[in-house]
């Protein structure tokens, strides 16, 4: 056996210990920030927060850094919140805050430059948050083949971990499509693709697809784009399909939105996931249909 064959396992021990203690030290940065910020915000009499103080703004984001002298960047506040989520946001969470029956929830969209606002915890729950959504087994065991042949080498050459590389491929490979056609209770008679990396005010939308049902309706699909050591939240979903519901184009073509997820679980599979349209940002999103889509050959980066 070689040398570098015989230490490379020690070189990715030696990774995984690092890239572990770089995120408890991130965790432990942002939990006293969150502290910091309910803190501020905390009635101790009342044992409540005024509603015009709950929401977190960039700037305050700010400020609490420079508070507390956490070692984090100041730089783009934009992705304190998203951070946090994209994984285990119990980590960074304080206990103080969880103690007291207080948690976070995502506030993008409530305000300009919005981040997230405290809320009281739902009751029963004993976590900050609830566990993110995982596919059901029954998806699991009844996963489609996809090919990817189709997929220049050229081009998966260049394949990435990240969203955009995500959603390009489900769009080059009808992933959205293949849903609809196979995994779906709707009778669709026309699935298109539209954009990716939509801006809106409310939020931003990975991806969109126009969708024409049996009945003549159109609708449009807002697409939430996962990688795989990312996790989808349907606050996340929510937001996004309620911010293209809200655009003129909407409006205009009198098109309801279908909230949808595109997340990677394995190798080249991919969770997608239908959701029920949503009215309000109150209202849960529930599950409509699910499907694992598998990619065969494997593409780099899904």
């Amino acid at each position: 056996m070689s040398f570098a064959a015989r230490t490379a396992p020690r070189r990715v021990a030696r990774r995984t210990v690092r890239t572990l203690a770089t995120v408890a030290r991130m965790a432990s940065e942002k939990t006293q920030v969150i502290e910091y910020l309910f803190r501020q915000r905390y009635n101790t009499e009342t044992g409540t927060i005024d509603a015009d103080k709950a929401v977190v703004f960039f700037d305050d984001i700010t400020v609490a850094i420079d508070e507390t002298g956490a070692d984090l960047s100041k730089n783009n506040p934009a992705n304190f919140w998203k951070d946090l989520t994209r994984k285990n946001p119990e980590l960074s969470w304080p206990s103080f805050v969880l103690a007291i029956g207080w948690t976070g929830e995502d506030a993008i969209g409530a305000g300009n430059k919005a981040s997230f606002r405290f809320v009281p915890l739902p009751p029963g729950q004993t976590t900050a948050f609830k566990k993110a959504m995982e596919p059901s087994d029954s998806a699991l065991e009844r996963a489609v083949t996809v090919q990817s042949l189709s997929i220049p080498v050229a081009t998966k050459a260049l394949g990435r971990s990240d969203e955009n590389w995500v959603a390009q491929v489900a769009q080059r490979l009808a992933v959205v499509e293949t849903h609809f056609a196979v995994f779906s209770a709707r009778s669709v008679v026309e699935v298109n693709f539209l954009q990716t990396g939509i801006k809106l005010r409310g939020g931003e939308v990975d991806a969109a697809y126009s969708l024409t049902d049996f009945d003549g309706a159109l609708w449009l699909v807002s697409v939430e784009v996962k990688s795989r050591s990312e996790q989808l939240w349907p606050a996340q979903v929510r937001r996004a399909a309620l911010a293209l519901q809200a655009t003129s184009a909407a409006t205009e073509m009198g098109a309801r939105v279908i909230p949808f997820g595109v997340k990677i679980v394995d190798t080249s599979k991919i969770w997608t996931v239908e959701f029920e349209p949503a009215e309000t940002e109150e209202e849960q999103l529930e599950v409509a249909s699910e499907g694992i889509i598998e990619l065969k050959p494997s593409v780099p980066g899904v």
